[in-house]
């Protein structure tokens, strides 16, 4: 039995009865009646609040289990030893980013589409991190040998959820992040992606600027502006000589490129202030921008 299958039957036999349950409530000497949580597969971090909790609480389980295994020596099997209680403190220091920015995109209510990648880089890092400091370690010491086994589950599992984004929202989340005024094009120029993200994201969006939105809007300014009709076939022919006029003229997706990036702000506050300048691709701001980023964690 692993030391997370102990505290997680700790959780469950204590909670499970109510004579148990005021046992262990006794074991509190300063009145709180604080009590282990038992993890949910389907909640977001509950494994790493199961493992916070038991550390803080791992005096009253002890004591409570010294008590219970003396009418009942089975329960021997849920005595942790102090090494496994290290490897538990230790896996809440690598849990902890995850937990931190799952919490942090899930209760937000602005803006997150723009930062997705950003954060899945965050967390690999991370775990890259600790994976090369165990890697040393791991022929000496057991421990570290089943944290990095743990490490490479994490990375597993977080490779699938980032693998999805390739399929399901590259083009938003690519877009998204150009579209965060503080950071354009930044993120791409990073050693993480290199000369040939940056050139086919920069490519990506120019163009879906331009297929989709810079035409619509000239085409809503010409008809408003010359005040048309649609069915004369005469005006709707000068109207596409003025389209076409116009997009020589003025493309605001490369004049936003290459103009100097905002301070770190809100996005949406930022295109507010941008908007008269950027009037057609603050449209496609709100679009791409208004898509919440957890759909992508998950």
């Amino acid at each position: 039995m692993t030391n997370i299958e102990q505290i997680r039957s700790l959780a469950i036999k204590i909670r499970g009865s109510p004579q148990r349950l005021e046992l262990f409530k006794e074991k509190h000497q300063d009145g709180r009646t604080a009590l282990p949580k038992q993890d949910v597969k389907v909640r977001w971090n509950s494994m790493f609040d199961m493992i916070v909790r038991s550390i803080r609480l791992r005096k009253q389980l002890e004591s409570w289990l010294e008590d219970q295994i003396k009418d009942n020596e089975v329960l021997k099997s849920l005595r942790l030893q102090p090494a496994e209680w290290k490897q538990l403190r230790y896996l809440v220091v690598l849990l902890a980013p995850l937990a931190k920015w799952t919490v942090a995109i899930g209760v937000s209510s602005g803006p997150t589409v723009h930062l997705v990648w950003a954060v899945y880089n965050e967390l690999f890092d991370h775990l890259d991190k600790y994976s090369l400091a165990l890697g040393s370690k791991k022929h000496q010491n057991r421990d570290a040998a089943i944290l990095i086994d743990a490490i490479d589950a994490a990375k597993t599992k977080l490779s699938k959820y980032y693998g999805n984004t390739e399929s399901t929202g590259k083009k938003i989340l690519s877009l998204s992040a150009i579209l965060d005024p503080s950071n354009k094009l930044d993120m791409y120029r990073s050693a993480d992606w290199g000369e040939r993200y940056l050139q086919e994201y920069r490519t990506s969006f120019h163009n879906t600027y331009m297929d989709e939105y810079a035409t619509f809007g000239e085409m809503r300014s010409s008809s408003i502006q010359s005040g048309t009709n649609n069915n004369d076939l005469r005006s709707m022919l000068k109207s596409r000589s003025h389209i076409n006029r116009a997009r020589q003229s003025g493309d605001e997706a490369l004049q936003y490129l290459e103009s100097e990036p905002v301070g770190d702000v809100d996005p949406l506050n930022a295109w507010r202030v941008l908007e008269p300048r950027f009037p057609n691709l603050a449209r496609m701001a709100r679009d791409m921008l208004s898509v919440p980023g957890k759909y992508y964690f998950i």
